[in-house]
């Protein structure tokens, strides 16, 4: 899945969905926080996480997509 991922020409998605989906876990995340779930290390590495898997699903192209447009 990663073999096409590229952040050379990097785009923020157009979907709003994606941004409101991000912005509910990162919500989440803190509400833990706060509430003393979880220690704030182990929220800010949630919220770094969540951010970099969004950037990086959103620059990869599943390979059957990337099959056909070669093809």
């Amino acid at each position: 899945m990663f073999e096409n991922l590229s952040l050379k020409g990097f785009t923020w998605p157009r979907e709003p969905v994606l941004y409101l989906t991000l912005l509910v876990a990162v919500l989440n995340v803190v509400i833990q926080a706060l509430s003393g779930d979880v220690t704030w290390i182990t929220a800010v590495e949630s919220v770094i996480g969540l951010v970099l898997g969004f950037v990086a699903r959103s620059q990869v192209a599943p390979m059957s997509n990337v099959v056909a447009l070669k093809g």
